[in-house]
């Protein structure tokens, strides 16, 4: 965790130097993409492999809406991706190749981004300087870096965590900044508010599950 909080840092400086404007999606700025000269961010050693070339579709060819999909939002022709299914089918496998295709971008696991903020939270408030700092890192991820958020509705969902993962994505809505989505709970379980606005890139995952499998 503390080398997520500390590449991720890394990030969020890199686009506060450049104090840039996100341009929309379907206006590609090369160099107004601070995480172009950085490398994707948080992903774990055995998620570096995974790629478009590595993703076996002929063992599960229910997911070429899937792959599909994520290659658009990695090439800048599409801005989301909201990936919703069964478990081990693939979904994140896609989302981390859109990072490596990109060639930049942050991944958390939604459960783990929160625990994160939570920390944030209680340290200013240890601090006497209440929730600036979250409030620092949701400005920050306005920004027009690929975000992939995995295992959405898997964290506990209180009244706080909901309200910040609203937050973070609804502004990713409104300034169309590149997003994929994972999530294997079931849908009326996600927020009505974030459906809503990710529906354009919602896919139905399904398929067998590969984890293990020959």
């Amino acid at each position: 965790m503390d080398g997520l909080k500390q590449v991720d840092a890394q990030l969020l400086e890199e686009a506060r130097r450049q104090s840039l404007t996100p341009p929309t999606w379907s206006e590609p700025n090369e160099s107004s993409r601070p995480e172009r000269r950085i490398g994707p961010v948080g992903v774990r050693p055995q998620r570096q492999g995974n790629t478009f070339a590595t993703f076996q579709l002929d063992r599960n060819s229910a997911m070429a809406a899937a792959l599909n999909r994520c290659r658009a939002v990695a090439e800048g022709r599409e801005w989301c991706a909201f990936l919703h299914g069964s478990t081990g089918n693939g979904k994140t496998h896609l989302a981390v190749a859109a990072l490596h295709e990109r060639g930049a971008g942050q991944f958390w696991k939604a459960p783990e981004f929160l625990a994160w903020l939570r920390q944030l939270l209680s340290k200013g408030i240890e601090a006497g300087y209440g929730s600036e700092q979250v409030e620092m890192v949701l400005e920050e991820y306005h920004r027009p870096f690929l975000l992939v958020l995995d295992d959405l509705g898997t964290e506990n969902q209180t009244d706080w965590a909901a309200e910040q993962l609203y937050r973070l994505l609804d502004e990713r809505y409104e300034e169309r900044a590149p997003t994929i989505i994972t999530s294997n709970v079931a849908f009326e379980h996600v927020d009505a508010r974030i459906r809503s606005r990710f529906r354009e890139g919602y896919v139905a995952c399904a398929g067998r599950d590969l984890r293990g499998a020959p």
